[in-house]
């Protein structure tokens, strides 16, 4: 089972998320998921690999996942400045507040979990979903996320933006 272990609010400057794009129907994400097999592609493809190139222009290490209302982009966060290499997509994340949740589990249960789980605390918050950003976030820390614990727990960042309710 998963559990929220840390809950914090955030104010992230503009960025860019910089990566790889696919389309996702997240209706039938329960029949069909292409997520494991695209992050497979990118690995294989070393998206990462040229994102690191960029080192001076890299906000955040990790990895993220970060889902629109009909896309999801495998890469990382970037400063705002950065010009975006051949062959990726970007969107730019406007300067907002956040919630970020550390979700410890399971993998499966981890990813099944953490927009309600981080969703219902920014709720008791007096926040609500800031639907103008459009979009969620899963950060992979390193190594929260890379190193499983004794039980095999990983603890993944979750990113909401949030507004005053």
């Amino acid at each position: 089972m998963a559990e929220l272990i840390k809950v914090y609010f955030e104010d992230l400057p503009e960025l860019k998320v910089i990566g790889k794009t696919i389309g996702v129907d997240w209706q039938k994400i329960g029949e069909y998921n292409p997520i494991p097999a695209f992050w497979e592609k990118c690995f294989k493809e070393d998206v990462f690999k040229k994102l690191e190139e960029l080192d001076s222009w890299i906000h955040d290490p990790s990895y993220v996942g970060y889902m629109t209302m009909n896309s999801y982009t495998c890469g990382m966060l970037m400063k705002s400045d950065c010009a975006v290499p051949n062959g990726f997509t970007f969107d730019v994340i406007k300067p907002t507040k956040v919630v970020i949740g550390w979700i410890k589990g399971e993998e499966k249960d981890v990813f099944m979990n953490a927009h309600n789980l981080t969703d219902t605390v920014m709720k008791k918050e007096g926040f609500v979903y800031n639907k103008e950003s459009g979009w969620s976030m899963e950060l992979y820390n390193c190594p929260r996320f890379t190193n499983k614990d004794k039980k095999g727990n990983i603890i993944l960042d979750y990113f909401i933006p949030v507004k005053a309710n």
